[in-house]
């Protein structure tokens, strides 16, 4: 790392499979942010999480920040491999897809305001998750979300975020409801154990989960039938749903599943497989989060 306390230096992670005339679009309007605050700028254009993976650990040491421009997925990797080098200073434009952490936060999306906010050397320390050998800034959920994820993915694309997760927990109702209850009969219709607040396309499922206190929240929904499931559903809307009898909440800094089979984990968006003794926790150490608040 150059410089602890003064930001020269800025890495931006963009993500390539946003569409070249996209990208191009938003790495311009960086640019041009970056020469009006005298910022000196490097960029990562990757398709492939891995190829970014490894070239943010090549270049993470040598400038004083890395900032993801891109959504909750894109968020993830660059956080995973920043955790490879000895830097802690992170940033994030959320224009990707989804951008539950970083609305949870009220970060703004305006890249003007990112780039002033850097110069500045805005930040929080936050406190982010570990799941193995992977770390996450917003959840990490698994059960019947994973199914309502894969069909999210496909429906998210150009439509409204959160109608998009609705109707995706529609069509897993009506398509794999029945599959998942015979297949996952020991586990809960859902748990989440989160550090922000806000998921599936900025619905308060932890409404008060936060990245800025030490534990995470660990919440399970304990229904199977369908009824049961959109009561739920509307009092997430109006948050009230933690205090419904099916739903147990718990604060925790670290938590153990175990599964003999392998079973898939909604990671930040991320659908990953993992089997065996599963810790999920809060490390202790902070990261720098950089960048322009709403609130």
């Amino acid at each position: 790392m150059t410089n602890k306390n003064k930001i020269e230096k800025i890495l931006f992670v963009l993500n390539a499979q946003a569409g070249t005339g996209r990208t191009e679009k938003i790495k311009k309007e960086i640019q041009e942010s970056c020469k009006f605050y005298n910022l000196h700028d490097f960029y990562i254009e990757k398709e492939d999480p891995a190829q970014a993976m490894e070239a943010i650990q090549a270049q993470a040491d040598q400038v004083d920040l890395v900032v993801s421009v891109g959504g909750d997925g894109s968020n993830f990797w660059t956080l995973n491999a920043l955790m490879k080098t000895r830097q802690r200073n992170l940033g994030l434009i959320p224009l990707g897809t989804g951008n539950d952490f970083a609305h949870a936060l009220g970060l703004k999306k305006s890249i003007s305001s990112q780039l002033e906010s850097y110069k500045k050397a805005e930040k929080k320390g936050i406190y982010i998750g570990k799941i193995q050998d992977y770390y996450f800034l917003n959840i990490v959920s698994y059960g019947f979300d994973v199914c309502v994820i894969e069909n999210y993915n496909q429906m998210a694309k150009g439509a409204h975020k959160k109608l998009a997760y609705i109707r995706a927990i529609f069509k897993t109702i009506r398509q794999d409801f029945s599959k998942f209850s015979k297949d996952n009969r020991d586990w809960p219709f859902i748990s989440v154990l989160a550090n922000g607040s806000y998921f599936g396309g900025g619905l308060p499922v932890a409404y008060q989960a936060s990245p800025f206190k030490p534990d995470l929240d660990y919440i399970q929904g304990h229904v199977y039938k369908t009824k049961d499931i959109l009561r739920l559903l509307v009092k997430v809307f109006l948050k009230n749903h933690l205090t419904d009898p099916a739903v147990q909440l718990e604060e925790k800094n670290r938590q153990e599943i175990t599964t003999e089979t392998e079973k898939i984990f909604n990671i930040d968006g991320e659908l990953l497989p993992l089997k065996g003794k599963i810790i999920v926790e809060k490390p202790q150490e902070k990261i720098q989060l950089y960048g322009a608040y709403s609130m």
